[in-house]
């Protein structure tokens, strides 16, 4: 063939120009979705029949929390040699402050759950919640430089609230979802930003590998569900990616294991978030980079961590009443995960449906977990 030496220099050029574009960028071009097993308006026909009363129940809108702007505690501890003396004048105003914030995201994760759970659709429920969110977007709340760490974790847990809120009020009627330019997204652009520079520059390395990355990386990746963002999406990614490379081939995580007495409880604090991330990974292949599947990833440390966190039999672990309804939430979601043939696993998920009135919630993974993601088991 005459012609081959140009044909090559052609599908060279071509397989250049094609390895040039990248196929990261074209996944950067997709809509990240959320986590949830169902929007609310799958879950409102779904559970329709189970929740008639709330047709008729009359909504009176909950009064705005005043914001806090800056995170002023920044120990509950006396300036003693051991910095193990609690101070009741520093404890009262890190109390005030945590309270303030614990009522504000349960008052949004409350309004959405109610939208959501509302037989016949209620904007007015979902503009609530969204007046709510404006008035601390409009304030700047938790934007400060904050006095520890403690303020950059609250603010990233504020963030993922919101975004969660988003997620579920987004076809209501009425609702201004954030878009660049409103001010509802540069502040929860600024709140990403501030949680991005705590790890940057203020993270010790414990922080940095432990379940405080965890959830923060939920939070944020929750976010980029929100705000279309793949370098967030990417960040939360990584997030995942360091939880799951800490859990040992037994299933412990080290830096939670260090925690003595309480390692338990914070082994179930950190498993919460990773699976949370995982279902947001699954639910977004891709745009993963690179793209892995969580329950095979490091020879499936995830599920030799809920394992060792699901079995009576173990001595690892003392404070196993920690085992209870916000922190084994996480079960719902990684039901739809699990082998079809472990019923262990589903008689266990049962077994704390019962104990727990049918509901497993947890507001900091997004309210009612057991609305969103609950499976029918037999």
């Amino acid at each position: 063939m005459k012609n081959f030496p140009a044909v090559c220099k052609y599908l060279a050029i071509i397989l250049i120009a094609l390895n040039s574009f990248s196929w990261s960028n074209f996944a950067v071009s997709a809509e990240i979705v959320a986590g949830l097993t169902f929007d609310s308006h799958t879950a409102r026909q779904r559970w329709k029949h189970n929740n008639q009363n709330l047709d008729n129940r009359s909504f009176s809108c909950p009064n705005l929390i005043e914001p806090i702007i800056i995170f002023e505690s920044s120990s509950i501890y006396k300036d003693t040699p051991c910095r193990c003396i609690i101070d009741p004048q520093k404890k009262a105003i890190y109390d005030n402050e945590i309270a303030i914030l614990r009522n504000y995201s349960k008052t949004l994760v409350k309004l959405a759950d109610l939208y959501s759970k509302t037989p016949r659709e209620n904007p007015e429920i979902a503009q609530c919640a969204q007046r709510h969110i404006t008035h601390w977007s409009e304030t700047g709340a938790m934007t400060g430089d904050h006095l520890s760490h403690v303020g950059y974790q609250k603010a990233g847990e504020i963030l993922g609230v919101v975004a969660q809120t988003f997620n579920k009020i987004k076809h209501a009627e009425g609702i201004e979802l954030p878009t660049s330019g409103t001010a509802t997204y540069e502040w929860m652009r600024q709140l990403s930003d501030s949680v991005l520079y705590f790890y940057d520059n203020l993270a010790g390395p414990n922080t940095r590998n432990n379940n405080h990355r965890y959830w923060d990386s939920f939070y944020l990746g929750s976010a980029a569900v929100v705000m279309n963002d793949h370098d967030l999406f990417n960040w939360a990614q990584q997030g995942l990616t360091i939880g799951l490379e800490q859990i040992q081939a037994d299933g412990t995580l080290p830096l939670e294991m260090a925690r003595g007495s309480k390692a338990y409880r914070y082994h179930l604090y950190a498993v919460a978030p990773l699976v949370g991330l995982s279902q947001l990974m699954l639910r977004n292949q891709g745009s993963m980079s690179p793209s892995y599947s969580p329950y095979q990833y490091n020879q499936g440390a995830l599920a030799n961590l809920i394992d060792l966190l699901l079995n009576d039999d173990t001595t690892i672990f003392t404070d196993k009443s920690a085992f209870n309804c916000s922190r084994s939430a996480w079960m719902e979601i990684y039901a739809h995960n699990v082998q079809y043939n472990n019923q262990a696993f589903y008689n266990r998920l049962k077994q704390q449906r019962q104990q727990c009135n049918s509901r497993l919630y947890s507001t900091n993974l997004g309210g009612d977990i057991s609305y969103y993601y609950g499976l029918k088991l037999d």
